[in-house]
């Protein structure tokens, strides 16, 4: 079907930018209708309805039109990710159009599609116009729609509300959807899960339940919404939990689609970004929202507004909001201990001997075919005994450096003290001359962290190897590494006042 060249139209929009820009949407839609007289055009946010993608996913075809007339770009150098990366890939050109035109065909129309990217004068980002043009002789015009054209921004528009192997990350003021976590999370399972297994299985019959009971809270006359804190210290489970689910639910028969906040921040202020968060949950429920740091997120400033969206006339039906948080105690009562708000809380606590030893044979597992590791099956009990007071945080580093030790050749022949005392240096609490005294809550604090810290180095000294596994390498370096880490533990368990201090640089004589 023929279609009207797009001619001069580059030419027009630079005579534009040569002046004054008042109005640059309703000039360039000008310039669109002399250079086009026989289309209807049609204004549209890409946002929230993707032309591109839609076609890029197969359900209509888009032809770059790149004559001088109707297309101008610019284009920056990207350098590899990784600088290893650099002697093998040069790195790549990257283009940002800031005029151009395609072809469109969906159904039995082609379409003319028209993009221009102005950077803004006052929010300092880009500003995008968007253009659909219809041929008016394919279709009825009334009240300043064109019925093809309207038929194509319903069907694409539905399209671009649902997520595609994609994630909805609100992050700056807006939402976006980010396929890297989307591909990140998917090799989570709940086998990467380490907890007690009563709290396992309560969390998942909590999660998978709700959305299985939309029919019960109907039934019952409840909102069918609910709230979950995950809360407990940084490095035992929490963000591992948060993937799993994210996965889990995003491969039911009926996908679960995921929203992750990352900030409340943005130019439109928290109270209107906080109602966008909302207001896309609902179009996107039944679904997953996710508040990581909670405590950091609900502030004094944006309490109220988050708590109207929570408890407002709106309906959140179908919204399951997750948040988590490392300082419980730093939430606000009314969000902490408001049953309808977050309903349950699920307390991450530092891993016990059973959870430890199950660890242990999840890497003893990963690590069953890798000819480098002996990995004896007694080990992960002797293991878990060396470990208390671990976090998996600590856990994991433990067991990727003892395999790079390994890797490297290492026997792990270095002598170990058999009688481990704590430093005296790291954990003396007292007050030095010249130096106020603590507060009485950071005290408190301060002498649970130097108990923790004795308590783990007790343990450590009263395990004996058994003899079976004395000449194990894996068993010998394990507790060299452990015996490493005991100590920065020991380190950030003590006042900033008494840390072992790094050694000065040695600075030149200044010569006079």
């Amino acid at each position: 079907m023929a279609s009207s060249k797009p001619d001069n139209a580059f030419t027009d929009l630079q005579n534009h930018c040569d002046g004054n820009r008042t109005a640059t949407d309703i000039t360039f839609l000008n310039i669109l209708k002399n250079r086009h007289p026989n289309h209807h055009i049609t204004s549209y946010t890409p946002a929230n309805c993707d032309l591109h993608g839609y076609a890029a996913a197969g359900f209509a075809k888009s032809t770059l039109i790149d004559d001088d007339e109707s297309f101008a770009l610019t284009t920056s150098y990207h350098a590899p990710a990784l600088r290893l990366e650099r002697q093998h890939h040069p790195g790549d050109l990257k283009d940002t159009m800031l005029l151009a035109c395609w072809r469109y065909e969906w159904t039995t129309t082609e379409f003319l599609v028209y993009n221009l990217q102005l950077r803004s004068v006052f929010r300092g980002g880009p500003e995008i116009y968007a253009f659909v043009l219809a041929p008016r002789s394919d279709g009825a015009v009334s009240k300043g729609h064109s019925t093809a054209t309207d038929k194509l921004m319903l069907a694409a528009g539905q399209w671009s509300q649902d997520l595609h192997e994609e994630v909805y990350v609100f992050d700056g003021g807006s939402w976006v959807k980010n396929k890297d976590l989307h591909a990140s999370i998917q090799t989570s399972t709940w086998d990467d899960v380490i907890l007690d297994a009563s709290t396992k299985t309560a969390l998942i019959d909590d999660v998978e339940g709700f959305f299985d009971s939309r029919d019960l809270y109907a039934e019952f006359a409840v909102p069918w919404k609910r709230g979950i804190i995950f809360h407990g210290l940084p490095g035992n489970g929490k963000t591992i939990s948060i993937k799993a689910l994210m996965a889990v639910l995003a491969r039911r028969e009926e996908p679960v689609p995921s929203l992750y906040v990352k900030s409340f921040e943005g130019c439109a202020g928290q109270q209107m970004n906080i109602r966008n968060i909302f207001a896309r949950a609902r179009i996107m429920a039944p679904c997953l929202l996710i508040f990581e740091d909670l405590d950091s997120l609900i502030t004094d400033a944006t309490r109220s507004y988050f708590l109207n969206e929570v408890d407002g006339l709106e309906k959140n039906d179908g919204i399951l909001m997750i948040g988590s948080t490392n300082h419980l105690d730093a939430l606000d009562p009314a969000i902490r201990d408001r049953p309808s708000r977050f309903d349950r809380k699920y307390h991450y606590r530092l891993p016990g001997f059973g959870e430890r030893v199950e660890y242990a044979r999840y890497w003893q597992k990963k690590l069953e075919r890798n000819p480098r590791v002996d990995f004896p099956e007694g080990a992960c009990g002797v293991i878990a005994s060396l470990t208390d007071g671990f976090s998996f945080a600590y856990l994991k580093e433990l067991f990727v450096a003892v395999l790079l030790v390994i890797a490297r050749g290492g026997t792990g022949e270095g002598k170990i003290p058999d009688t481990v005392s704590p430093n005296s240096n790291v954990l003396v609490n007292e007050t030095k001359e010249g130096e106020q005294e603590s507060p009485a809550n950071e005290a408190v604090e301060l002498d649970e962290k130097q108990e923790a810290a004795r308590l783990r180095r007790q343990a450590f000294s009263s395990v004996s190897i058994p003899e079976e596994l004395q000449n194990s390498i894996l068993v010998k370096v394990m507790r060299q590494q452990i015996y490493t880490l005991l100590e920065e533990m020991d380190n950030n368990a003590a006042p900033a006042r008494d840390r072992i201090p790094r050694k000065p640089k040695p600075t030149a004589a200044i010569k006079k």
